[in-house]
């Protein structure tokens, strides 16, 4: 191919790409759409379904709170090490009024971040108990049996 033939190819090529991009640009994002549908519905009805979300969202909070407490508390009767285990629960406790606060405000970018952290403590707090359990579980093979009348 000569060159003028080579950049009339690229110029035509770079005007298709452009006639595909462009539009597809101005186009109104997802959320924009979203925004718009959302200051549709009645304000009270939307202020009525924060509410129980919220409410639900802080007991739920609360109970997995309350199990990690209760896992934790089995894995130092049976002499597991759970100092790690604490901090991590006690972390995750301490998110609980920014995510109250966040609900309560309706903030739903203070929301994205609070559930982020708490996933995030979440998951090194299940890998913590994981790792307890296989040290616990070294330790209490070793461990003379235990009689199942004295029990």
């Amino acid at each position: 191919m000569n060159a003028p033939r080579t950049l009339a190819m690229a110029a035509l090529a770079l005007c298709l790409v452009g006639m595909l991009v462009l539009p597809a640009a101005a186009a109104p994002s997802a959320s924009a759409e979203r925004t718009g549908k959302m200051a549709k519905i009645d304000p009270t009805l939307k202020d009525d379904l924060w509410t129980v979300h919220k409410d639900y969202r802080l007991k739920i909070y609360g109970l997995h709170v309350e199990k990690a407490g209760a896992v934790i508390d089995v894995l130092e009767e049976h002499g597991c090490d759970v100092t790690e285990l604490n901090g991590l629960l006690g972390e995750i406790e301490g998110q609980r009024e920014p995510l109250k606060t966040a609900l309560d405000n309706k903030d739903r970018d203070a929301l994205k971040t609070v559930n982020k952290e708490l996933k995030d403590l979440w998951q090194e707090l299940r890998k913590g108990v994981r790792d307890s359990i296989r040290e616990c579980s070294g330790t209490q093979s070793s461990a003379e049996p235990v009689d199942q009348a004295e029990a």
